[in-house]
């Protein structure tokens, strides 16, 4: 039994998702960055376990990434842009009866960039919970997870 902060760890009975790290860089007064190897188990194992690991996949992660990169450096900027610098461009153009680059960068919530962050935000947030919440699982073991502690 170990005891951390008033938490109490079994390390010889309970199962734990390993972390693995390997590096060439040592450093004298402590340990370096992990540039060779860093990963986790895709499962949650016993430290007393002697087969080979399976890696977790890490798909879901990057699509969490590129979903947020889409939303944020995206349709976010590309909206901010439209409703700076196209005020005078499509003068005569026109959506909804609307100006052009307010139609598409700023009118109430119906709008076009927006509606993209909005969407590709709630794809990437979607996958966080897929991660962290397998169908099946239940709320209150997973308030932790979803809060980050």
């Amino acid at each position: 039994m170990t005891t951390i902060e008033q938490n109490t760890y079994n390390l010889g009975n309970d199962r734990y998702v390993l972390l693995l790290a390997s590096g060439s860089s040592l450093k004298a007064n402590g340990v370096g960055f992990h540039d060779l190897v860093f990963t986790a188990s895709g499962e949650k194992r016993f430290l007393s376990d002697v087969r080979s690991l399976k890696t977790a996949d890490k798909l879901l992660v990057r699509l969490h990434g590129a979903f947020m990169i889409a939303a944020w450096i995206g349709t976010a900027s590309i909206g901010i842009v439209l409703a700076r610098y196209f005020k005078q461009t499509w003068v005569e153009s026109s959506l909804c009866a609307k100006d052009l680059w307010f139609a598409l960068a700023g009118f109430r919530k119906f709008i076009l960039f927006i509606h993209m962050v909005y969407i590709t935000g709630l794809a990437a947030a979607l996958i966080v919970m897929v991660v962290l919440a397998p169908i099946g699982t239940q709320w209150q073991s997973l308030q932790n997870k979803f809060m980050g502690m």
